[in-house]
């Protein structure tokens, strides 16, 4: 029996997976619907277009890769324990998940689609609003350094970058903790009061 919303979900998965090895460009509606054993009609039910099916790729990757990142923070009391586990979350979710992680790249950086599609800025206020409100609770509860919430959100995302990058290539340092302890360090050096900040009378 036929079911729509299966369909759909194949198509979709399938997409991330070619997207993920050829690239936005390089796959074909064609392609796509013999990989799933579809038809084209059924294709064009779901997806009008190459690039709406883009979108909605984008959208089901960008949604897994944000949840993954805030999994276990509301547990943690200090928000720049909440931003370190953050980081850790998204590289750890990259390396368990490379074609879903590369998809939402390819999204973010392939310049047929982001002028277009508007892809970066979607993704970019979705991931403001999330460290955002991390940045406006740490200043208003004193432990985040006197700076522009904006400057905080950059610092974080600046920092951040590197072991999401850096370990997809180098997967066996994930489990070093010196690694881990370094990253950490360099976020709380970024973002956390000094003691002596928290002195009455200082700046």
């Amino acid at each position: 029996m036929y079911n729509a919303e299966e369909t759909k979900n194949r198509i979709l998965e399938t997409a991330v997976r070619l997207f993920a090895r050829k690239g936005l460009q390089a796959v074909s509606v064609a392609d796509i619907v013999s990989a799933v054993g579809c038809s084209k009609g059924a294709f064009f039910y779901h997806f009008p277009t190459k690039d709406a099916l883009i979108g909605a790729a984008f959208d089901r990757c960008h949604n897994a890769v944000e949840e993954a990142a805030m999994e276990g923070l509301d547990a943690l009391p200090g928000i720049v324990d909440r931003f370190c586990r953050r980081c850790y979350n998204l590289t750890r979710y990259a390396l368990r998940n490379p074609d879903v992680t590369t998809v939402n790249s390819l999204c973010l950086t392939d310049p047929a689609y982001i002028a277009k599609n508007g892809f970066g800025y979607r993704a970019s206020r979705r991931h403001f609003e999330s460290v955002n409100a991390m940045v406006e609770e740490g200043l208003a509860g004193g432990e985040l350094k006197n700076l522009p919430p904006l400057l905080l959100g950059e610092l974080y995302y600046s920092i951040a970058a590197v072991p999401y990058t850096y370990m997809q290539d180098n997967p066996e340092c994930f489990g070093n903790s010196e690694y881990w302890d370094g990253f950490y360090e360099i976020i709380r050096c970024a973002l956390a009061k000094r003691p002596s900040e928290n002195k009455e009378g200082n700046p």
